[in-house]
């Protein structure tokens, strides 16, 4: 080799050498954890009701090839923590007798439908948050006063509600079943309490109650209080909406197992990173952890009709034909998949310890669930009965952001540590989520800029890593036909102790994970 050429090739080294260490290097301590009781992130996925029976609104239309494609789809995404909420008519409630009392069946078709869901999260060991929407023929319901129940402290709803889970926890086997929900965002108007914290707190109570002289606490416990902090109901105005968790952990600690609210933030809160601050977390977080108990949002998700996407919202609802005044039109657009990834990472970094996501499935639910096929609940990875309900087939297809929560779901297991990243300085645009389980490592990284940015992640760990990087990218999503690439590769022999380079383009989501 000639001098010329050695020099050249010397040069060539340098550059590269000067290169990597000219990146910025981002130093994470693993022994500093933000949370240790981490639960699991999920989905709200419930049981079909105007498709579950042939006596049904829609009929029989959640035929086994739908479960089957539905388990297909769930086996990717391998979520940990599930909320199934449901309605007492729905299922077991069969209206009132000549005495007043209920009749109570939990031998039907319509139960079958639910025991799809929970024979698939018993096999796969997936935490359950079960509940009701509210007290029956109040809420989400058709007008029916003959066998309405009078509000949540009905002795009648408290009994149904114990035995109907007494039955599914001891008879059927659903240990799965860890959390009970009592009454849907109960602070809110549209609630079954109409917002009234009173008669809320006195259900929970008996419920509570009732719960211990069936045995069942060793089984379940009540998870509270399940409100959207920012809602205040006009019917009760001595209790705000952000302060029920504070009068439930302060005064009612002893009867409650876990604690969550819901949180439906705008892209503005999520461009400007106020949603923790908004929605108390980092307080609802410090109240939970004070008394050893975790922490979840019940409900997540993105209202496009709170900001500047509010008339762009409305005017492909009215495009759409299907969608009710209640959805999301951007849950089609390859950007979902950043925001929610973004949202979820900030709330996690603050100490929340399981996310679920709203929602599965638009064939799920519509406005007021009155089975209207124009006023479909949007919100879904897909609509699985596209086909069936509006002659649409492509609306069966995945849309992108099951991939990236999906991530969320399945690469960070139950009691996972969240590293705490805190007061580490990012480039600007980053957003960076590391978990640790036993010996596995999951990094989340969000790049929001507008432009590709490297960097050097370093950690404390001495052994090799092999690694899984997943990449979620625009210009692998064809919109047209809702297809979406993920780019996968290994990253092999990885020491953490000289770093992890990260090299992530603008506006997209990357995930290095060495669990299989």
């Amino acid at each position: 080799m000639t001098i010329k050429k050695i020099l050249l090739c010397a040069g060539f080294c340098f550059l590269i050498i000067s290169c990597k260490s000219n990146l910025p290097v981002i130093e994470v301590n693993t022994a500093n954890t933000i949370s240790k009781s981490i639960i699991g992130n999920g989905v709200q996925w419930s049981a079909y009701p105007h498709a579950d029976s042939k006596n049904s609104e829609w009929g029989a239309l959640m035929t086994d090839k739908k479960w089957k494609e539905l388990y297909k789809r769930l086996d990717y995404m391998r979520p940990h923590f599930m909320r199934v909420m449901d309605q007492a008519n729905w299922r077991y409630y069969k209206g009132l007798d000549t005495d007043g009392q209920p009749i109570l069946e939990f031998d039907n078709e319509e139960i079958q439908s639910l025991f799809k869901i929970l024979d698939y999260c018993q096999k796969n060991d997936i935490t359950v948050l079960i509940g009701e929407w509210g007290t029956p023929y109040h809420m989400h319901d058709k007008h029916n006063t003959k066998d309405k129940l009078n509000d949540a402290t009905d002795p009648r709803w408290i009994s149904m509600i114990t035995k109907w889970i007494d039955f599914l926890i001891n008879d059927k086997g659903y240990t799965c079943i860890k959390y009970y929900d009592f009454i849907n965002e109960p602070n809110g108007a549209w609630a079954s309490t109409l917002g009234r914290y009173k008669e809320w707190i006195e259900g929970v109570n008996l419920l509570h109650q009732s719960f211990e002289k069936a045995g069942l606490l060793s089984s379940i416990t009540i998870a509270a209080p399940g409100t959207v902090p920012m809602a205040n109901s006009r019917y009760d105005r001595t209790v705000k909406g952000h302060e029920w968790m504070l009068k439930v952990a302060e005064d009612h600690d002893d009867i409650v197992g876990a604690y969550n609210t819901h949180m439906y933030t705008s892209y503005t809160q999520i461009e400007e990173e106020t949603l923790v601050d908004d929605y108390y977390i980092a307080r609802d977080v410090k109240l939970a952890d004070e008394r050893g108990k975790p922490f979840f949002l019940g409900e997540i998700g993105i209202k496009a009709s709170k900001d500047h996407h509010k008339a762009e919202n409305e005017a492909r609802a009215r495009k759409d034909g299907f969608a009710s005044s209640d959805s999301n039109l951007w849950i089609y657009e390859f950007s979902y998949g950043v925001d929610m990834v973004k949202a979820a990472i900030l709330c996690m970094n603050a100490g929340v310890d399981g996310l679920i996501a709203w929602d599965l499935d638009d064939a799920m639910h519509t406005k007021g669930d009155l089975a209207d096929i124009h006023s479909l609940k949007r919100w879904g990875f897909w609509n699985i009965l596209g086909t069936e309900i509006i002659n649409r087939p492509e609306d069966e297809k995945i849309r992108p952001w099951y991939y990236t929560w999906s991530w969320l779901c399945k690469y960070i297991p139950p009691k996972s540590d969240i590293i705490n990243v805190k007061n580490i300085k990012l480039p600007e645009g980053i957003k960076l989520m590391v978990a640790k389980h036993q010996n596995d490592f999951s990094v989340f990284v969000v790049n929001a800029s507008e432009n590709e940015i490297s960097f050097n992640l370093k950690m404390d760990i001495a052994e090799k890593k092999d690694f899984l990087s997943h990449s979620y990218l625009e210009d692998n999503f064809n919109k047209k036909e809702m297809e979406m690439v993920i780019d996968t590769k290994e990253v092999g022999g990885v020491d953490l102790s000289r770093g992890l380079k990260v090299s992530i383009p603008e506006n997209s989501v990357r995930v290095y994970t060495t669990i299989r």
